[in-house]
């Protein structure tokens, strides 16, 4: 009986780990502490231009101009000190939140979590934010809570 549970266990962790096979999934090895970073939504007419354009980087530097032109908010704390970046997001289903974290190594994650009662495939996203630095690394994750 423990057997077939321990089988069972690690058939569902493996399916479970399914939408973790994305290309941009890229989860840090390690707990990423640092502040949370206000996140901006890119308008639609813009935003499949970008997803495609973060196909083979992490992230583009924008200047202030077109930041405020592609972003769907408008961008209240506009400083001259600051980088406007497009990085990579992905989302399972909508209805979830993304949350963006910079630790004080400039390790920059951008997390999805979604309530759902099953799977589904992760999906391209771009996301802006605005920085003091640029990041040294760009971690990607999206998560289904069951």
């Amino acid at each position: 009986m423990l057997y077939r549970v321990i089988i069972f266990g690690l058939v569902m962790t493996i399916f479970s780990c399914k939408s973790m096979t994305h290309p941009w999934f890229k989860s840090p090895d390690h707990f990423v502490e640092g502040n949370k970073i206000e996140i901006q939504y890119i308008k639609d007419e813009y935003k499949l231009n970008y997803i495609s354009k973060l196909e083979d980087i992490e992230y583009i530097v924008l200047n202030k101009n077109e930041a405020e032109k592609i972003s769907v908010d408008l961008i209240n704390t506009i400083t001259d000190e600051s980088y406007f970046i497009v990085v990579r997001a992905l989302y399972s289903i909508r209805g979830g939140q993304y949350s963006a974290v910079l630790s004080n190594n400039n390790e920059l994650l951008i997390s999805y979590r979604v309530l759902a009662k099953s799977n589904y495939k992760n999906n391209k996203d771009a996301l802006i934010l605005q920085l003091k630095e640029l990041p040294k690394i760009v971690y990607v994750t999206s998560r289904i809570i069951k």
